[in-house]
């Protein structure tokens, strides 16, 4: 069985390559990864092919052997910390690097892993910049919430507190005495008035003479 190189092209027979030790560990390397990674990884590795010459199976595996403890741990140490990553975004940047060098952005063959990491870099500085925003915003939506409840038990409480004040007020009034029957003002006027009429002496008149 014949197996063809995805970047370089070139092809070895099956049982060469697994007679080969570094071939073998290569292939368990490859195989670990899964086939869409493995095959991506291969191409990005051709990238460090010295013009048209093929890789050396050695240099192959020491490539892949230097990416193959952080892509297992997912974390990359850079900046004087460790930064947590996903396979999706090692796939990602290695997709970038193949994008840029398709634009002739980059100058081949790639002599290390540097700028691999840094677009790795970016990926993950940005989605942890993006996870922050939105614990934040969890944050304060919280806050809010909490604040508008506070609110509302406060008014709640000055309602009840209105309600006892008024409920108060009413007790004392019902418990207040009567105010006394008796005539109305106009009465007490018009008696009045009567009383005074009564009280001015009468004047005699020649019909009607004093005894």
């Amino acid at each position: 069985m014949r197996l063809k190189c995805p970047s370089c092209n070139a092809e070895m027979d099956l049982d060469v390559l697994l007679a080969h030790e570094e071939g073998r560990h290569v292939l368990a390397q490859l195989l670990q990864m899964g086939v869409p990674m493995g095959a991506l990884l291969m191409r990005y590795i051709g990238m460090f092919r010295p013009g048209k010459r093929a890789l050396a199976m050695s240099r192959t595996l020491a490539l892949l052997s230097e990416l193959w403890p952080d892509m297992t741990r997912g974390a990359i140490t850079r900046k004087g910390r460790d930064w947590a990553t996903t396979p999706a975004q090692w796939q990602q940047a290695i997709e970038q690097v193949m994008a840029a060098r398709d634009k002739g952005n980059l100058t081949l063959p790639l002599t290390s892993h540097g700028y691999l990491y840094e677009v790795l870099l970016g990926l993950v500085d940005k989605a942890e910049s993006h996870a922050e925003r939105e614990r934040e915003a969890g944050q304060r939506g919280r806050a809010h919430t909490a604040g508008g409840t506070a609110l509302g038990d406060v008014m709640a409480d000055m309602d009840r507190a209105l309600g006892r004040a008024s409920k108060a007020v009413e007790a004392l009034a019902a418990a207040a005495p009567a105010p006394a029957p008796g005539p109305s003002r106009y009465a007490q006027k018009l008696r009045a008035e009567i009383a005074a009429k009564k009280a001015v002496p009468t004047v005699p008149t020649e019909s009607n003479p004093t005894p």
